[in-house]
């Protein structure tokens, strides 16, 4: 993920940071269910935008690739 704003990148690093400490490998799918289950559970409205542009930008960049 090499755009988005300063609070998503935050996000997605910390994320990656929960996944890494309990898997010893993390594949794009382990980062998208770790979003997804976020998302699911989020009451915030802001942080649930926040996991909508990251699975988005991911989804771009999987296109792009």
């Amino acid at each position: 993920m090499s755009e988005g704003t300063l609070g998503e990148r935050k996000t997605y690093l910390q994320l990656f940071a929960e996944l890494t400490s309990t898997h010893k490998s993390v594949s794009r799918k382990d980062i998208i269910r770790g979003l997804v289950k976020k998302l699911e559970m989020e009451k915030d409205v802001t942080k649930a935008d926040i996991y909508r542009n990251i699975l988005e930008q991911m989804h771009e960049t999987r296109d792009n690739d």
